[in-house]
């Protein structure tokens, strides 16, 4: 028998699959794709991150593009 630990990495694993199977639905029917990447995980890159996100984002409606 399996033990609790090794029972939620399980439906851990069950709920990343579906999040990629349903996120892949959702990128065959888009343009593009934005992705920010780090090298650090600091809290000031965390925010660093979403400034730049910020940015594409601004950019793309400012170009009447949308992103969702």
């Amino acid at each position: 028998t399996r033990g609790p630990g090794e029972q939620k990495l399980e439906v851990d694993r069950r709920r990343i699959r579906a999040a990629a199977k349903a996120n892949a639905a959702v990128y065959a029917k888009s343009g593009a794709c934005v992705g920010i990447l780090l090298d650090r995980t600091d809290t000031k890159d965390f925010i660093s991150a979403g400034r730049a996100m910020q940015r594409v984002w601004l950019t793309a409606t400012h170009g009447r593009l949308s992103l969702g």
